[in-house]
């Protein structure tokens, strides 16, 4: 089985090194040429439990807005989305998405 596999550094939550370090990991994928107008797209997350981002456990929500930015300036719909651990009740998906910093995705 082959799998396609790219690692970018990213030194900082700086949203130009974000940009950098997305557009080099997507690239030898063929970026994101594959986004059309129209189409819609659904990012899955990692939020595994109500952890900060800085702890490395749960996706920063820098490089979602920014992947989600990327992926809207080629005119696509973006949903944003994880299903984490535990009860599932909107109050409780909603804790994990306000202490993951996910919530604020939304305003990007």
């Amino acid at each position: 089985m082959d799998f396609n596999v790219s690692i970018a550094r990213c030194e900082d939550y700086a949203p130009e090194t974000i940009k950098n370090a997305l557009r080099d990991v997507l690239e030898p994928m063929g970026g994101l040429s594959w986004v059309t107008p129209g189409m819609k797209i659904a990012i899955k997350t990692n939020l595994v439990a109500k952890m900060k981002p800085e702890t490395g456990a749960v996706t920063h929500p820098a490089l979602v807005a920014e992947l989600c930015r990327m992926i809207k300036e080629r005119g696509a719909f973006v949903t944003v989305g994880d299903s984490p651990g535990g009860p599932f009740t909107s109050v409780w998906v909603q804790s994990i998405y306000n202490g993951t910093g996910m919530r604020a995705v939304e305003a990007a």
